[in-house]
């Protein structure tokens, strides 16, 4: 009796999620009173915190949870590197993606796409460029547009380093000129 009235819940959070806030989570508090361990409504709890509340710490403990739970949610692991990224946990997310890549059925092309983000963060542009098109060859149409903004948008800082240290370097060898004088 109490999994299906957890069930209902559930249902009807998911149903509220992007149409009314107050009842999502009225709903989800109850699924988590009637079966606080249930990884789903551990993961859309997550969800929540960090899509509509912007509660990163607390969105980041909750997809914890839920993948403790269990770690074949695969539709988990994409908005739990979000979190990271947004909570400037690079490394946490590099070992986070690197794992996630190594269960069945996760979505490789956003993973490595996520990769990509977290590279260019660290600063590892090239790298990052690699990355994205690998993502692009692992990707379905659906994605495909968004990959190609992230690789022209890493390739753009990488052109504008390149101008900057040009400049940089040619500022440098005209004061060291006007200095020998």
């Amino acid at each position: 009796m109490d999994n299906i009235t957890h069930n209902t819940y559930l249902i009807k959070a998911l149903n509220w999620f992007n149409w009314d806030l107050e009842q999502t989570v009225e709903s989800l508090n109850y699924a988590l009173a009637y079966d606080p361990e249930d990884a789903y409504t551990l993961y859309t709890m997550a969800r929540l915190q960090a899509e509509h509340l912007k509660n990163y710490p607390a969105a980041k403990d909750f997809y914890a949870q839920a993948l403790s739970k269990n770690l074949n949610l695969v539709t988990a692991y994409p908005g739990y590197v979000k979190v990271l990224i947004l909570n400037e946990e690079y490394h946490e997310a590099l070992r986070l993606i690197d794992f996630a890549l190594g269960i069945q059925g996760t979505n490789k092309a956003f993973l490595y796409m996520q990769l990509g983000q977290v590279l260019e963060h660290l600063g590892k542009y090239r790298l990052a460029v690699k990355v994205l098109e690998q993502a692009y060859l692992r990707a379905t149409d659906e994605l495909n547009w968004e990959i190609d903004q992230e690789l022209n948008r890493v390739k753009e800082k990488i052109k504008r380093i390149k101008a900057n240290s040009k400049k940089t370097k040619g500022k440098k060898k005209s004061k060291g000129k006007k200095k020998k004088k």
